[in-house]
C-alpha cells in the first residue's frame, strides 16, 4: 500500500482548482476547467521529468530481459530511453560477461557474414522499430548476432521515458518522497499558465526540488558491476532494483 502523503493524479487536479478558484469539486468543472487542469498537471510533470535537468534515480530502472531461444531480436520497454551501462548476462557461469553493445551496421554486417550462426550473443544494437504514428509513438529493440542458440537473461540499467500523471496513471514516479515537490510544480505551472508567477515559482517549487535532489543522491541505487573474482562469480548487491520483464519479437 502507498504511503498516505502520495499525492495521487485526482489530488493534484484538486490542489490545482483550489489554486485556480475552480471548484474542488472535480465533477463540477467546466470542459474548460478541466482542459486547463490537466494542461497544467502535465506541464508540472515535464518540470521534473525534464526541466530540472537531473539524472533521477526513479527514472533509470533495472530491466531483466531474456534473449529467448531462436530469436535474435527483442522488444525493449516501451518507456526506454537509453540504455546506461552496459548489458550483463545473468545465467551461472557467464555472470558478469557483457554483451558488446555497438551500432547496429556491425551487428548487420555479422548477421551477413556468418549467416545461420547460433549461440551465445555477442554483439547487440538499440535500433528504432517504426515511425511515429497516428495510433503510436516510436519504440526500440535490441538487435543481436548470433541468434540465441537458447534463452539467455540479462540485465541493464535504462532511462525512462515517463508519462505524465494521468487518469491511466495515477501515481508519479519517485514515490510520496517528492510528492511535496510535485504540489508545488503543478501549482508553479499554474502560475506560469496565467503569466504571473508567484510563490510557488519563485520559492515553493525551487526549494522543493533542491530538497528533492538532495534525497535522491542519497538512495541513488549502485550500478551494475563485476567485482573481479571471475572464479567465484562475486558481485556488487544491487538496491532499489524495478525488473521489467520483455516481450520477444
Amino acid at each position: 500500500m502507498e504511503s498516505s502523503l502520495y499525492q495521487t493524479y485526482d489530488q493534484l487536479r484538486e490542489r490545482i482548482a483550489y489554486e485556480r478558484g475552480y471548484p474542488r469539486d472535480l465533477t463540477k468543472l467546466s470542459e474548460d476547467q478541466k482542459d486547463i487542469t490537466e494542461r497544467v498537471l502535465r506541464d508540472g510533470c515535464a518540470k521534473i521529468y525534464v526541466q530540472a535537468r537531473f539524472q533521477w534515480s526513479f527514472l533509470r530502472p533495472l530491466a531483466t530481459l531474456v534473449l529467448a531461444s531462436g530469436k535474435s531480436s527483442l522488444a525493449l520497454p516501451g518507456d526506454f530511453g537509453n540504455l546506461v551501462g552496459k548489458i550483463y548476462f545473468t545465467d551461472g557461469n557467464i555472470w558478469g560477461s557483457p554483451l558488446e553493445v555497438q551500432n547496429d551496421d556491425k551487428v548487420l554486417e555479422l548477421r551477413s557474414l556468418y549467416s545461420g550462426s547460433t549461440g551465445r550473443p555477442e554483439s547487440a544494437a538499440i535500433v528504432p522499430t517504426q515511425a511515429p504514428g497516428s495510433t503510436h509513438g516510436q519504440t526500440q529493440e535490441l538487435i543481436f548476432w548470433p541468434e540465441s542458440d537458447t534463452d539467455y537473461t540479462v540485465q541493464c540499467r535504462y532511462t525512462v521515458l515517463p508519462d505524465a500523471v494521468g487518469a491511466g496513471n495515477k501515481f508519479h514516479y519517485g514515490g510520496a518522497a517528492h510528492s511535496k515537490t510535485f504540489v508545488e510544480a503543478v501549482l508553479c505551472a499554474s502560475e506560469e499558465f496565467d503569466g504571473q508567477p508567484g510563490y510557488h515559482c519563485m520559492r515553493g517549487f525551487p526549494e522543493a526540488l533542491e530538497s528533492s535532489k538532495e534525497y535522491d543522491r542519497k538512495v541513488k541505487p549502485q550500478t551494475i558491476d563485476f567485482n573481479g573474482d571471475w572464479c567465484g562469480r562475486k558481485y556488487k548487491q544491487i538496491s532499489n532494483i524495478v525488473v521489467y520483464t520483455a516481450t520477444v519479437l
